[in-house]
C-alpha cells in the first residue's frame, strides 16, 4: 500500500489534477447518486467523467452485476490510463475495487469512502472482490486504491444502522490491538481521532502480513461467524451487526477453551446495550456448514481468531469446532 496516499477533508477537485490525460470512470450505487448527483456533477465538472450506477447493497456484489458493468466501461471506451473511481461504502468500494484490478488487467483506482465502515475498514488493505454462491467475498484480487479520500462530511447524513455498521469494525480494532480505542467510542458521531486510531491498526496489520497469511488474519475476528450469519440470512443482517454477532461467538468459544476471560465478553456486551445489538439467536452449530467456504480454512482445519488480551490464531478440525459450538451456544 502506497504510504500517505490517505487524504483527509480534502477537497476532491484539487487531487484529480494529478489525473491529466484520463477520464474517470465513478461506480455509486442507486441510492448515493440520488442524495450526491449535484455534488459528483459539481465536483467533476472540470475532467471527463462517466458515472454508472449499481444497486445498493450485498446482491450487488455478484458475477453478473460485475459483468455487466465490466461491459459498460468497455463499451465506453476506457483505457489503460484512465480511472475507477469507487463512491460509496464497503459494497461500492468491493465491487469497483475488482472492476479496476481485472479490466484491461489494471487500471488506476481510487476509493471515495462514504460510509463509516469503509472509512475505518473495507478502503483500506487492498482486498477487493464480489461474492459467489458458496459464501461472502470468494472471488477477488488485491488491488491498491492510488488515492483514499476520507472526508467526514459524508458521515452527517449516514442513518444510525450504517454508523453502528462502522462501529462493528471499530470495536473489532479495540480487541484485536489497541483497547485505548474503546475510551473513544461514544454514540455521537465519531471523531476524525477515532477514524485515524482505528485505521492504524489495520494498516500496521497490512503492511506485517499484506497477503493475509499470518498476522493480518487478525482482522478477521468475528468475521467467520460474521460471513456466515450474512450468508444464512441472505444479507439481510447487516455487516456490522453480523460482525458484533460474531465476536460473541468467537469470545464464547475462547472461554470454552480458557483462552477468553469473561470481563471480555461483558465487555463486549456493553457495546450490545449501548448500540442495541440483538445476539445470534440460534443454536450456534447451524453455522457449521457455512464456515465451511471461509477463506482462511486450509485442507481439513478451521482458523479462528481468538482473543487472549490481544487477538491470536486457532486452528482447528471441523469436528472439535462443532463441538466447541455446541459448548458455546450454553453461556
Amino acid at each position: 500500500m502506497k504510504k500517505n496516499n490517505i487524504y483527509y477533508n480534502t477537497k476532491i477537485e484539487s487531487l484529480l489534477k494529478a489525473y491529466p490525460n484520463s477520464k474517470f470512470f465513478l461506480i455509486t450505487d442507486d441510492n448515493l447518486f440520488s442524495l450526491y448527483q449535484n455534488f459528483l456533477t459539481t465536483t467533476f465538472a472540470n475532467v471527463d467523467l462517466s458515472i454508472t450506477t449499481i444497486p445498493e447493497g450485498e446482491k450487488a456484489k455478484t458475477i453478473k452485476e460485475y459483468q455487466r458493468v465490466v461491459e459498460l466501461l468497455i463499451k465506453a471506451e476506457i483505457r489503460r490510463n484512465d480511472v475507477i473511481v469507487a463512491f460509496g461504502g464497503g459494497v461500492v468500494g468491493d465491487l469497483a475495487g475488482f472492476v479496476a484490478a481485472t479490466i484491461l488487467r489494471g487500471v488506476t483506482f481510487i476509493n471515495i469512502p462514504t460510509t463509516l465502515l469503509a472509512m475505518v475498514d473495507s478502503a483500506l488493505g487492498g482486498k477487493v472482490g464480489i461474492n459467489s454462491e458458496a459464501g461472502k467475498n470468494l472471488i477477488g484480487a488485491f488491488k491498491n486504491a492510488d488515492k483514499i479520500i476520507v472526508n467526514e462530511q459524508f458521515l452527517k447524513t449516514l442513518p444510525q444502522q450504517e454508523l453502528i455498521n462502522g462501529y462493528g469494525e471499530i470495536v473489532k480494532a479495540a480487541f484485536i490491538s489497541d483497547r485505548t480505542i474503546f475510551s473513544l467510542l461514544t454514540d455521537d458521531q465519531p471523531s476524525l481521532k477515532l477514524i485515524k486510531k482505528v485505521q492504524k491498526v489495520k494498516l500496521a496489520l497490512v503492511k506485517s502480513d499484506y497477503f493475509d497469511k499470518n498476522k493480518r488474519q487478525y482482522l478477521n475476528f468475528g468475521h467467520s461467524f460474521a460471513h456466515a450469519i450474512e450468508k444464512e440470512s441472505n444479507y439481510q443482517v447487516p455487516h456490522g451487526y453480523a460482525v458484533f454477532q460474531g465476536m460473541e461467538i468467537a469470545l464464547k468459544i475462547g472461554m470454552v477453551l480458557k483462552i477468553t476471560t469473561p470481563s471480555d465478553l461483558r465487555l463486549l456486551e456493553k457495546y450490545f446495550s449501548l448500540y442495541q445489538i440483538k445476539p445470534y439467536q440460534k443454536p450456534y452449530f447451524k453455522l457449521l456448514k457455512y464456515l465451511k467456504n471461509d477463506k482462511k480454512n486450509t485442507q481439513e482445519l478451521t482458523t479462528l481468531i481468538l482473543i487472549k488480551e490481544r487477538a491470536l490464531i486457532k486452528t482447528m478440525k471441523e469436528v472439535e469446532l462443532d463441538e466447541l459450538l455446541s459448548l458455546a451456544s450454553e453461556l
